[in-house]
């Protein structure tokens, strides 16, 4: 798991035909929250500070199931439709200036899962199966019948499992700092405890001290995300911290209070081996790495200084790190046949935050090959 621990059917009936266009229209309204979009979930309270959503798309709603709305943001574009899945700590909106670069050559839409942000929060359906039917019960309302998926994070489950139950509707994945198995990794965790072992002991840096939220950085959205900004935690865009806020509530170093994310983990957890000996489509897994001194934060740069004893130390972890982690990707890459593996060194988790250009190449090489083909 990342350290994070820890995002057609054809038209039925004029009746569904009906809601999509409604819930297109609503829209088109001014959302309190300046996201463009009212949710179907109760908005916290607080002062419009006349902020909107700069980005180029078009928001709204789509239902999946009883009482249950997805949110979805359409970037336009024309092409073979490109699908972004956000990881657990996050929303659509995350994707709001990443996506704008794939709409020249392709229809491009990012979807919140349920139990996040602007999409509904129900009791229920957290496991792979249902939310792996809300992407393609999407996807049907918007006549989209084929697709390639990009998931980050724990999105990566979702592509997984959309790829083994509805395998028709895949012409690729692209897998985001996303791609685990928890099997294998406890597997490969157990079989390296000697390494881990020898970790004991060496002298590391102190926990971080982070600088926790006063009252007044949770008055207003334009708060909180002054906040983050103040202390480091720009690994994000300002639309989906908003997102979060209005509609989970303000944890600067979770993203937020929502309950889904045990939820989600514990239906992964009892789940089993992740499928993807059963994946028959085109993939890449696009991987962060954190494999010298300097890819570390500041303050433990900064700890290691020039002192050799810390300095080894250091190496030695991240050493011992990588090869645990490396074993786990290069298993998931030899499960699912045919894919390739692309590491980014220095990278952090929001890989397309953090590494956008690069990204941007690996993702626009791997299309194009589906182009060709």
């Amino acid at each position: 798991m990342h350290r994070y621990l820890f995002h057609v059917i054809k038209i039925k009936s004029a009746t569904l035909f009906l809601f999509t266009f409604l819930a297109t229209t609503t829209a088109a309204q001014s959302a309190p929250t300046g996201l463009g979009y009212v949710s179907p979930e109760p908005q916290r309270p607080a002062p419009d500070d006349g902020w909107r959503d700069p980005a180029p798309h078009r928001a709204f709603g789509v239902s999946v199931a009883p009482g249950v709305r997805i949110h979805v943001l359409d970037f336009g574009g024309t092409g073979l439709p490109l699908i972004f899945l956000s990881g657990i700590g996050n929303n659509a909106h995350v994707f709001d200036d990443f996506a704008q670069k794939f709409t020249e050559d392709h229809r491009v839409v990012a979807i919140t899962r349920r139990g996040f942000g602007e999409s509904s929060h129900p009791e229920t359906g957290y496991d792979q199966a249902t939310l792996a039917l809300d992407v393609k019960t999407v996807l049907d309302s918007l006549g989209i019948r084929r697709a390639v998926f990009a998931g980050h994070s724990i999105g990566g489950y979702e592509l997984t499992h959309i790829t083994v139950n509805y395998p028709d509707l895949v012409a690729g994945l692209i897998y985001l700092d996303a791609g685990s198995d928890p099997v294998s990794a406890d597997s490969i965790r157990r079989a390296n405890a000697p390494l881990i072992a020898s970790l004991e002991g060496l002298p590391r840096p102190p926990a971080v001290q982070n600088i926790l939220p006063k009252d007044a950085d949770s008055a207003s959205a334009k708060a909180a995300w002054a906040y983050r900004v103040r202390v480091g935690l720009t690994d994000n865009t300002e639309s989906a911290v908003r997102a979060a806020y209005f509609h989970e509530g303000f944890n600067p170093y979770l993203a937020n209070n929502s309950p889904a994310p045990p939820k989600m983990m514990a239906a992964i957890r009892a789940g089993g081996a992740t499928p993807f000996n059963k994946v028959n489509a085109p993939a890449v897994f696009i991987f962060a790495e954190t494999s010298a001194i300097e890819h570390l934060p500041k303050a433990s740069q900064d700890w290691a200084g020039s002192d050799p004893e810390r300095r080894a130390a250091l190496q030695k972890s991240l050493d011992a790190t990588i090869a645990i982690t490396r074993a786990q990707r290069e298993y998931i890459s030899r499960e699912l046949r045919g894919s390739r593996l692309v590491t980014i060194a220095g990278a952090r988790h929001l890989i397309f935050k953090s590494h956008p250009e690069r990204v941007e190449q690996v993702m626009k090489e791997f299309l194009g090959g589906l182009h060709a083909h």
